[in-house]
């Protein structure tokens, strides 16, 4: 199993900087993680990130977006893992949506009202 999770307003709240207690948590899991974004370096660059990303970063720069299949495809191509070996934590319903059609374990968060506790739990529950 490969975990997915979300850069941009899930791993790092604009606002406010890194995710914390799900970035504390999501360190306790153990297995592979990797960060997915559309970002591309000039932007990551922007950001000034100093600490640098906890997990590997997949993006194809918005070309294409995650609400592109090509985008899942190319990343269980570059892992060498299948889509059902995936789970992804992501704040985007079109995203989730995308995902899950293609078989991919999806589990929305939405920042202020998702409780980390709740995500860790469904993580497992797709262990």
């Amino acid at each position: 199993m490969l975990l997915l999770v979300d850069f941009i307003n899930t791993l790092f709240i604009k606002e406010q900087g890194w995710n914390m207690d799900l970035l504390a948590r999501l360190e306790k899991i153990e297995m592979k993680k990797i960060v997915v974004s559309n970002i591309n370096n000039e932007k990551l660059n922007e950001m000034d990130i100093e600490s640098g990303l906890p997990f590997p970063l997949f993006s194809m720069e918005s070309k294409p977006r995650k609400t592109d299949a090509f985008f899942w495809l190319s990343l269980c191509e570059m892992h060498h893992c299948k889509l059902a070996e995936l789970i992804l934590i992501e704040h985007n319903p079109e995203v989730i949506k995308t995902a899950s059609d293609l078989g991919i374990k999806t589990i929305l968060y939405k920042h202020g009202d998702t409780e980390v506790g709740e995500i860790i739990d469904k993580v497992k529950n797709h262990l």
